[in-house]
């Protein structure tokens, strides 16, 4: 009974001060805003005089994979925009310019490269981190260099310092 009194007190005084006059105001729970990717311009076609060596493992695979330095940014959306050279033993370049999104471990690809030049994919739908294959590499981004979530927002410098630092990771 004393608790049912004391709710119907509390509730009498909230109703007797309107919003606003003594500076107080209530609480309003919102839906947080659903997330939202922001624009991005393409990079520069990457140039072999600027592409790391990023050292993630192929498993035997013949190829290497590199990431065109100038063309990395981290962005406010909380997605990592890269572009990634996949070389084959062969010389063949296999260009991708592509994203992560670290809050929600998803990828998307923005632009294939084909002769020298971008081919946009207009409005390509993000989808979960593959672990098997050639895709792998993208879950390694994700893992070891792209987003930590000790520093969600990391700066270009950092990830590349990282890509430096740990290219001796095999199979990690």
């Amino acid at each position: 009974m004393l608790l049912i009194s004391l709710l119907v007190f509390m509730a009498g005084q909230a109703a007797g001060f309107e919003e606003g006059e003594s500076g107080w105001q209530p609480r309003r729970f919102q839906q947080p805003e659903a997330w939202r990717e922001l624009d991005s311009a393409l990079p520069a076609y990457p140039q072999e005089k600027n592409l790391l060596d990023t050292g993630v493992s192929t498993a035997g695979r013949p190829y290497r994979i590199l990431l065109d330095e100038p063309a990395l940014s981290v962005t406010d959306d909380q997605v990592v925009r890269y572009t990634v050279v996949i070389i084959s033993d062969d010389g063949i370049w296999n260009v991708t310019h592509e994203g992560l999104h670290c809050g929600e471990k998803a990828y998307r690809r923005f632009a294939y490269g084909v002769n020298g030049e971008w081919q946009a994919l207009g409005d390509s739908p993000w989808q979960p981190l593959d672990d098997s294959g050639i895709n792998a590499y993208r879950r390694k981004f994700y893992t070891n260099y792209m987003c930590d979530p000790a520093s969600p927002y990391q700066q270009p410098e950092q990830i590349i310092r990282k890509f430096r630092s740990r290219r001796t990771i095999i199979g990690d």
